[in-house]
């Protein structure tokens, strides 16, 4: 496959928070961390036969580490005391030469002199230790030997195994070598100035393959559908609870994005990769944020979850500043009875910034993604893109604001949250309320070709991006599973499939993951309202509401708590009298003869009841009080 074809559909420039990335110097690229050889450039010269000097002018010095003992023999060696287990350290004013573990099986800490005894380990390792002989285990013939290997010419000789060496006494201080790697500290990992990190998705596509069974039934069902009380999957359970699944502690196939970030979170390179990871810890959002917010509490896991947080907030604020839209939708969240199911209290997931932390890096992902997959095929890439609302979608959110005194500019989506976010004697529930409303005024997003879209077109509104796809939840979207098929046949990885250069085959697929993604929210709303019913039939009670819509008759209001609307009539749909009289101008209702009246956005106190309407229908009721 050519890496080459394109045509002269160009992607456009990248949104500002990310327009650094890929103009990094070729010099700056980071070298393997799994790199058994390295050369120095110090130390003395010493004559050479004249056979040698070919070899040194390709490499001056070269420094062979040994083989890393296997998992089994590092085990037998730690239950038969010839290993110690411990985390490595690097003493700062001395690195890279000097080391210590600490060692609760002889007590206390081992250092661990030069290079090769440290053997590739890194800060924050968890390593075995095997304890050198007593005629090493002196500093002086230690740092002796560390001068000695400052020669800048020949070739230092691995120390031999001394795995049958008897045990021999420990001296005031315990010297040792570093035989294996019992746990990387992979994320503690930094380059110069800038910061490592990577992305792990699923390698769904390593068990779902085009035209299977397995496939077509995904393929039809395009989307999971999460209900209330259960989900749907779209793949079977044995591949996304079981080995699709990234577990702790366990190998598992993985499509990785690695990025290099600088500490003010400037994107500086990419990488896109196959491979195989084993997490360290799995995590709730609700766990993470805990573990970053107790200051009591620091270790490698909690330093790198407040890092990345740290680089999140700049990415954010990098977005937000370069026009995107801030949505301030809430998801709904029922406490279930344990026995019969059914619903115990009602309220909103907490937005928390540890979900916000991934949702950044995600996004970054997602970007990177449809850069390069439309770069190698302009015309079958799978895009997710909102077109721009137009002036009339917009206009009833201008003319709400303006009846209750607001000035909010809708000339783009940064122009408009910044008016609604700088208007002066709101309170902020009530702005958040506008910027719900803002939401429903804008257009769908939807997924699409990138042959059948001008480029112009590719645009995400709400993102304020240029370029935008899904690829980072293959277990739970066709979508993504879509668009890592294309990632893998850009690398070369694996060829693309026949269907996707198929144009009707092609229109089919993406009608029917719109189709399945708007049957999802349907259904997904539906299961809210049902669960809403059996709640408030048991519990009907009083509650705060906020006005969000005048009709000639009532209003409809939005109750925070629960996150529900609905209908308050004043007076019957069909009436002809006029006790209630409608001021479009200022939306306002007022009754005829009083100085009763309501006006968009006030504050309301309602109550709230389930009706029977008809046989088996129930249905929320709202009355004014």
């Amino acid at each position: 496959m050519d890496p080459n074809k394109g045509s002269s559909k160009i992607p456009p420039e990248p949104p500002k928070f990310l327009q650094n990335a890929d103009k990094r110097d070729p010099s700056r690229d980071r070298r393997d961390l799994q790199l058994l050889v390295s050369s120095t450039s110090s130390g003395a010269e010493r004559e050479l036969p004249l056979g040698e000097m070919k070899d040194l002018r390709i490499s001056k010095r070269e420094i062979i580490y040994p083989e890393h003992k296997s998992a089994s023999d590092i085990t037998s060696g730690l239950l038969h005391g010839f290993y110690h287990k411990g985390t490595f350290r690097v003493n700062s004013y001395s690195f890279p030469f000097v080391g210590y573990v600490g060692s609760e099986s002889i007590g206390e800490e081992i250092a661990i002199f030069d290079r090769v005894n440290m053997n590739r380990a890194f800060n924050g390792d968890i390593v075995a230790v095997e304890l050198l002989p007593q005629c090493q285990q002196t500093e002086e013939n230690l740092l002796d030997d560390e001068d000695d290997e400052d020669d800048e010419d020949g070739v230092h000789i691995v120390p031999g195994n001394v795995d049958g060496a008897k045990a021999c006494a420990v001296s005031s201080r315990s010297f040792g070598r570093v035989v294996g790697i019992i746990k990387r500290n992979w994320r503690r990992m930094v380059f110069l100035d800038d910061i490592w990190s990577d992305i792990n998705i699923a390698d769904v596509t390593n068990f779902v393959h085009p035209g299977t069974p397995l496939d077509k039934e995904a393929a039809q069902r395009g989307t999971c559908v999460y209900l209330v009380d259960k989900k749907i999957d779209m793949l079977p359970k044995i591949l996304i609870e079981g080995i699709c699944s990234l577990q702790p502690c366990v190998e598992r196939f993985t499509f990785s994005f690695i990025l290099t970030l600088t500490p003010d979170a400037n994107i500086v390179s990419t990488r896109f990769t196959k491979s195989t990871i084993k997490s360290c810890a799995a995590l709730s959002y609700v766990e993470a944020q805990a573990l970053m917010d107790d200051s009591r509490k620091i270790d490698p896991l909690i330093t790198d979850l407040r890092n990345l947080n740290s680089l999140a907030k700049l990415m954010r604020q990098r977005r937000f500043d370069g026009g995107a839209f801030t949505f301030n939708s809430t998801e709904v969240k029922f406490q279930m009875d344990t026995e019969t199911r059914d619903p115990l209290d009602i309220g909103n997931y907490p937005i928390i910034e540890a979900s916000q932390m991934i949702e950044e890096f995600m996004l970054a992902c997602n970007f990177f993604v449809a850069k390069k997959i439309l770069k190698h095929f302009p015309s079958c890439s799978l895009l997710r893109h909102q077109p721009a609302p137009t002036k009339e979608m917009l206009e009833p959110l201008h003319r709400m604001a303006t009846a209750v005194g607001l000035d909010l500019d809708i000339s783009s989506p940064k122009a408009l949250m910044d008016s609604i976010d700088h208007v002066v004697g709101v309170d902020p529930n009530c702005k958040k309320q506008m910027k719900i409303l803002a939401t429903r005024c804008m257009t769908k997003v939807i997924y699409s070709w990138s042959g059948d879209m001008k480029p112009t077109e590719f645009h995400h509104f709400g993102l304020a991006a240029p370029l935008y796809t899904h690829f980072t939840s293959p277990m739970r979207r066709y979508a993504d599973i879509i668009v890592h098929r294309l990632l893998a046949a850009a690398l070369e990885i694996s060829e693309l499939p026949e269907n996707f250069l198929d144009s009707l085959r092609r229109t089919e697929i993406v009608n029917n993951l719109n189709f399945q993604q708007i049957n999802a929210k349907m259904a997904s709303r539906a299961s809210i309202y049902l669960h809403n019913v059996i709640y408030f039939k048991k519990r009907p009670m009083d509650a705060e509401a906020r006005i969000i819509k005048i009709k000639p008759y009532g209003f409809i209001v939005f109750v925070p708590r629960f996150d529900i609307e609905g209908l308050i009539c004043l007076t019957s749909r069909g009436s002809k009298g006029e006790e209630w009289i409608l001021d479009e101008a200022h939306q306002r209702l007022s009754k005829k003869g009083t100085n009763i009246s309501y006006c968009l956005l006030q504050m309301v106190r309602i109550h709230v009841k389930v009706v029977e309407r008809g046989p088996y229908r129930p249905k929320l009721q709202f009355t004014l009080i």
